[in-house]
């Protein structure tokens, strides 16, 4: 039978030994379909198909990770099923243009040679990595810090509860509605971060606390520590970052506690630390001499500024604070070497051009999800400046910008992805631009 066949066949087998208590079993043929998703043969198809088929196994990594630990397996052997099994269209992308990427960590084409447990743990160097994962089976925290990879049981994070808070985020602030309607979404908002501290990140955070691995106090004990969040499935859209009790002296929040950043996989911050983050040290302006995934930049030592502001985006409602927004930013980078250029009518096209020779880009516009993940866009200009036109997050995935450091979305849904049964690929137009 054909590779997505047997997996499909695999799942159901799967739900049926679970539901007779046989958890080894279940667990072992998850596994077996997770290692038949290279079989597909993804690597060649055009993306648009790479997501149609991804679509149809949509789940199948995370229930494998699940049913792992239900076994009694160890937290490395869940978190290897994730990484194989999730991120595969970026994955796909990072080992085009990067050999060095690939023979450095996991190879989607060779799935028996997975990364040691020590490769992983080196990767949490500079602070713990913290993926979620919610399914019917149960639901858990694999915890990667530099001394160990461990897992968490999260009993609160209940998985219709999360679907549920997931599906009101994703709804916050649509449709009509004035005053009324944002104060009852502001009201919604509290409870599900409340929601998210007691259920995840709160257990997660005093566990790194009794571990050692963060310094109790947070921001207060003036050392708060770096940690890099990871949502599976529906949780990749859940403000881990903001979760807790944001009432005056609270620090039951992750804000007081912990500096946050989010990735889409740990092969993608991988690929990301190939070049260091540089822009400006002691000695001035400069970048790293480390080897790096693209050129070195051409012989410059200034880094270039990139703002993208729009104002007015016709067919659309204006934003007001743009061009304050922009000035602020260009009054403030005038006193550093630091070479600014403002972007006046931008293009799709324009933009994709410029991004190429900058370090640093500064939206400020519109920003949509579409149901296709990969047709997110920011909304930009048509050539004769008349009409709104699209830069979308798949032409953004595909730049391969050699002096590219940093990227700031000052627009909505930048890191949304509206399509549920593609939310293990996390698809927006943030990870877009971590490639």
């Amino acid at each position: 039978s054909p590779p997505r066949t047997r997996i499909q066949a695999a799942r159901r087998a799967a739900y049926l030994l679970y539901s007779g208590g046989k958890y080894y079993e279940s667990s072992s043929i998850l596994e077996d379909a997770v290692s038949l998703m290279p079989s597909v043969n993804l690597r060649l198809l055009q993306r648009d198909d790479q997501q149609h088929i991804l679509s149809e196994l949509s789940g199948l990594a995370s229930a494998a990770a699940s049913m792992a630990l239900q076994a009694g397996r160890k937290a490395y052997h869940s978190l290897k099923l994730l990484e194989l099994g999730r991120g595969i269209i970026i994955g796909f992308a990072i080992d085009s243009r990067s050999e060095h990427a690939s023979a450095s960590y996991l190879d989607m084409t060779d799935s028996c040679s997975p990364p040691p447990q020590d490769a992983l743990m080196e990767i949490a160097r500079n602070g713990p990595i913290i993926i979620f994962n919610s399914t019917s089976y149960r639901s858990d925290a694999t915890i990667v810090t530099t001394s160990a990879i461990t897992s968490l049981e999260l009993p609160k994070l209940n998985y219709e509860k999360a679907i549920e808070w997931m599906e009101k985020l994703a709804n916050f602030g649509k449709g009509p509605g004035g005053l009324l309607k944002r104060a009852q979404d502001n009201k919604k908002m509290r409870d599900l971060l409340l929601w998210l501290w007691d259920a995840a990140v709160g257990p997660v955070l005093d566990h790194l606390e009794c571990s050692g691995a963060i310094i109790s106090g947070g921001v207060q004990g003036g050392d708060p520590k770096h940690i890099w969040w990871v949502g599976v499935g529906q949780l990749s859209m859940a403000p881990f970052h903001a979760a807790g009790d944001h009432s005056r002296g609270s620090t039951r929040n992750t804000i007081s506690r912990a500096i946050s950043s989010y990735i889409p996989t740990i092969k993608a911050l991988t690929y990301a630390r190939q070049v260091e983050l540089r822009l400006l040290d002691e000695s001035g302006p400069s970048f790293s001499a480390e080897p790096s995934r693209k050129e070195k930049p051409l012989g410059r030592q200034n880094p270039r500024l990139l703002l993208i502001p729009m104002p007015k985006t016709p067919g659309e409602a204006s934003l007001p604070g743009v061009d304050r927004e922009v000035q602020y930013i260009h009054d403030s980078t005038s006193k550093t070497p630091v070479e600014t250029t403002v972007l006046s009518n931008p293009t799709p096209a324009k933009v994709l051009r410029q991004i190429q020779h900058h370090d640093i880009v500064h939206f400020a516009c519109h920003g949509v999800s579409d149901t296709n993940p990969s047709d997110s866009h920011l909304l930009l200009l048509t050539p004769d400046g008349k009409g709104a036109d699209k830069l979308l997050a798949r032409d953004i995935s595909n730049i391969v910008a050699q002096n590219a450091q940093l990227a700031y979305l000052s627009a909505c849904s930048s890191a949304k992805n509206s399509s549920v049964i593609l939310a293990d690929e996390v698809i927006h137009l943030a990870s877009a631009f971590q490639l």
